[in-house]
């Protein structure tokens, strides 16, 4: 994923990000991702199943 971001796209899609992360680690790069989106106008489109962390992003 941090690759991607370097290539400075304008939409980023991700499926299950973070499923392999514990729940500090995913934690970290959702945050780091919520950042990077703010700060560059990246529109980022999450698949995942923890309708609990996607509403989080969105906050």
């Amino acid at each position: 994923m941090l690759k991607q971001l370097f290539l400075q796209p304008e939409i980023l899609i991700l499926d299950e990000p973070t499923s392999v992360l514990t729940p500090q680690e995913a934690d970290e790069v959702l945050t780091m991702l919520k950042e990077r989106t703010l700060k560059s106008h990246l529109s980022v489109l999450i698949i995942t199943h923890k309708f609990s962390r996607s509403h989080e992003f969105c906050r």
